[in-house]
């Protein structure tokens, strides 16, 4: 592509200060504590320009009832999910304030930690966020600045203090398309509490991080150092990670390590485990058929982790060995079958199943399973696509067979549909429990013109014995104003079908440019 010349130097365009209030009103019921909730909220946010490159977003009494529900998952690991972050606040720039450290083994900043936290009783509670404030952009070329900070509501009678939230990052472009990036992250109490405990009033942490990535795309990598700090004196509280990978036609290998330290804590990242060493090697070969109409290539691919506790009496938490072969079509389907070989350590008491007074499979014992999968996959570009698959094999000291599938329609522009249904069936020695677990998730979307647009999404699941149903209308009566009715419904499913939560929300925003 050419370069455009201009005769004279273009100045900075005048961008307008925005201003977006919203009122919300809410009726509900809570049936479990049965109680009516009666709400009255209203809150605003501003976007303010500073020059062509740099904005800053403003919150105040925030408000996110018109954000998509989280998808329901059947967890059968020993580990929380890492649900996706839903709320436009946080989405927007996020790779400058989210890519940093090593996916799901070691991430020092997760956005959905801010707005959640633990009452007396450690159970999950939400925790309000008063106001927050965003900055980011580039301050050159090469250079890019962000600044998030929020401040969470105290709640004394469950034991939630006042919290501080703050991430500042520069991020400068080096070489072709490599960059390095420095991080502060900062969690603070905002008043001295006595119910907090010493060590959990602050954690802060630095990290810096090199992204590699040559010219031609060949080579790619990672390394970061990350420190931790609390009140209280810890020696390991660090965390490093190297990941080096290449690419060519027909091979791809990649080589990865990460450490993080007993002592090393990020109350705002995402981490599975404290204190391990893990390693992660990957190989990928590909093969291109000739004179071949339909295949694009074959792909065979080995992925190995291999999971170290130092400080543990038992050092050797696990290993997972995936092998897998996969069909690429010309059409853009795939059919793929995969073996997994894995090693596990219990060092806790553990049910896979979530049953509730179940005898867990017991800890200080290693579990050692092989499964296989097979799993087909029609083109995106269809108007109706469907994803299945079946995986069966032992599971730890037991079997398992599930059987997963994902249906998707949609007549353009007006209607989208999707289904999934997945299936566990764990059948394990007694006395540990057995159980068949049920996922079952339609969700329907109507585009009626430009400005209005319906979505219901339904979702159960026996593993929590819970059914739930969001639906919401949307009226974008004006350019960036809308106008959402939103409704949500929740049961208990053990037994007969009881109701656990109802609402119904009307909430309006509107944009003034200034």
């Amino acid at each position: 592509m050419g370069k455009i010349n201009f005769e004279k130097p273009l100045g900075e365009s005048k961008k307008p200060i925005s201003f977006i209030p919203y009122i919300n009103g809410s009726l509900g019921k809570n049936f479990i504590q049965d109680k009516t909730l009666n709400n009255l909220d209203y809150g605003l946010d501003v976007k303010i320009p500073i020059g062509n490159s740099i904005n800053v977003d403003l919150t105040v009494n925030p408000d996110f009832s018109q954000v998509e529900v989280d998808d329901q998952l059947v967890n059968l690991t020993q580990f929380e999910l890492r649900l996706p972050e839903r709320r436009q606040f946080f989405t927007q720039n996020s790779d400058l304030f989210t890519d940093f450290g090593q996916e799901r083994d070691a991430e020092p900043f997760f956005s959905r930690r801010i707005g959640i936290s633990k009452d007396f009783e450690g159970n999950t509670v939400e925790n309000r966020i008063i106001s927050g404030m965003r900055l980011s952009g580039k301050i050159n070329d090469k250079l890019r600045i962000g600044l998030l900070n929020v401040l969470t509501e105290e709640d004394r009678a469950k034991g939630v203090p006042q919290n501080n939230n703050t991430l500042f990052t520069l991020r400068n472009k080096v070489f072709a398309r490599s960059n390095y990036s420095f991080f502060f992250i900062n969690r603070e109490n905002t008043k001295d509490y006595d119910f907090v405990e010493n060590q959990k009033k602050y954690n802060r942490v630095f990290g810096f991080e090199y992204n590699l990535a040559s010219k031609n795309g060949q080579w790619k990598g990672r390394t970061f150092i990350h420190k931790s700090f609390t009140p209280e004196k810890n020696d390991k509280n660090t965390s490093f990670g190297l990941r080096l990978s290449k690419n060519s036609r027909k091979h791809y290998i990649s080589m990865g390590g990460s450490y993080v330290g007993d002592d090393f804590r990020s109350d705002l990242g995402y981490y599975r485990r404290y204190g391990f060493i893990k390693f992660t090697p990957f190989y990928q070969f590909r093969i291109y058929p000739k004179n071949n109409d339909k295949i694009l290539n074959y792909e065979l691919q080995h992925y190995a982790a291999y999971v170290f506790r130092p400080n543990k009496e038992e050092t050797f938490e696990g290993r997972w060995n995936i092998s897998s072969f996969e069909i690429k079509y010309l059409n853009q389907s795939t059919f793929e079958i995969k073996q997994n070989i894995k090693r596990d350590y219990l060092y806790y008491d553990f049910d896979p199943t979530r049953t509730y007074g179940a005898t867990p499979l017991p800890a200080n014992n290693f579990y050692s399973s092989t499964d296989y999968e097979i799993a087909f996959s029609s083109p995106d570009k269809n108007l109706f696509k469907f994803k299945t698959g079946l995986q069966y094999g032992d599971f730890f000291n037991g079997t398992k067979f599930s059987f997963k599938n994902e249906f998707k329609f949609r007549v353009q522009p007006y209607f989208n549909t999707s289904l999934r249904i997945d299936y566990d069936s764990i059948e394990l020695p007694n006395p540990y429990p057995s159980r068949d677990i049920w996922l079952i998730s339609p969700k329907f979307q109507f585009t009626f013109n430009k400005e209005i647009s319906w979505t219901t999404y339904i979702q159960y699941t026996n593993q929590s014995d819970n059914l739930g149903m969001n639906s919401r209308v949307q009226w974008r009566f004006a350019p960036l104003s809308d106008l959402y009715i939103v409704y949500n419904d929740n049961y208990i499913t053990t037994g007969s079908l009881e109701p656990q939560f109802r609402s119904i929300n009307l909430k309006l925003t509107y944009w003034i440019n200034i």
